[in-house]
């Protein structure tokens, strides 16, 4: 009767197995926890390490970096910790920052609230797409295009910024490129798969931190889009595309603007108008 028991069990299990979809967005990473090593260098110079455990599910990532603009010199530490539900952001200079929902939290819901048909001819346009996400960013994916530190890596490129993931998720392990003047270039150089302390994935005491709602609500109707999007089996906007966009096409204009003449123009239009509201001021 036992072995009847158990065998109906493994079946049961083998059919779950058999019905459930796998969600491309929140996949585990293939080692369960580790510390991994980066390199920053480019206009930012520094370092990070990013602690992990449980497959990925909950991170804290270290960052210091240090710039140079218009002959100064700052430094930067901040404390990225993800757990399954918030990301939080700190500055450790001043131990203040901000949290807001964790964007697989709000994937995985949306994803479990499709039907199985829906499920499966979202992942379908999504592999056909080529649509993949990193941070708050989709972009199209190469797969398996580099293999650093013994790892397959899949190639997601987004808004000039070419970023090598462990193959079938969204950790990164290179980022490259240069966005709106800022170069950047960030490496893994060593991954330990070893046991993490958990004093690593704490608020630093005491941190001040706000909650954003408003961010909040961005990250679910850029999902929500998402979603739409590849349901119709057509590519998602990307809204930081967008306003990068946007950023150079007014600058150019800024600049069309001062190269025919628009700025003195300009400026003697308001010191008429100053004339005309002083006219003492202008007889002198």
């Amino acid at each position: 009767m036992k072995k009847i028991g158990l065998m109906l069990v493994l079946i049961l299990a083998a059919a779950s197995s058999a019905w459930c979809i796998e969600n491309p967005w929140t996949r585990k990473l293939p080692f369960k926890q580790g510390v991994v090593t980066y390199e920053i260098s480019g206009t930012m110079k520094g370092s990070e390490q990013v602690f992990v455990k449980d497959h990925g599910a909950t991170t804290a990532a270290y960052r210091t970096e240090v710039s140079t603009m218009f002959g100064m010199t700052q430094e930067t530490r901040e404390l990225t910790l993800t757990t399954p539900d918030w990301v939080y952001s700190v500055d450790l200079s001043d131990n203040s920052g901000t949290r807001q929902v964790n964007p697989k939290k709000i994937i995985q819901e949306k994803f479990d609230a499709l039907s199985r048909t829906e499920q499966k001819k979202l992942v379908k346009n999504s592999e056909e797409l080529g649509v993949a996400m990193v941070g708050d960013m989709s972009g199209s994916v190469e797969k398996k295009a580099l293999k650093l530190l013994g790892y397959k890596c899949d190639k997601v490129t987004a808004m000039g910024i070419d970023a090598y993931t462990l193959s079938g998720t969204d950790f990164p392990m290179k980022v490259t490129g240069s966005l709106m003047g800022v170069t950047i270039s960030e490496i893994a150089t060593k991954i330990d798969k070893q046991r993490v302390d958990e004093a690593k994935f704490k608020l630093p005491e005491g941190a001040q931190i706000e909650h954003e709602p408003e961010a909040d609500r961005v990250v679910r109707d850029q999902i929500d889009l998402m979603f739409t999007s590849m349901l119709a089996g057509k590519r998602p906007p990307n809204p930081h595309e967008k306003a990068a966009d946007d950023m150079a096409e007014a600058m150019k204009a800024m600049q069309q603007f001062k190269d025919n003449g628009g700025m003195e123009a300009f400026q003697n239009q308001m010191q008429q108008m100053q004339n005309l509201f002083n006219p003492n001021k202008s007889a002198e």
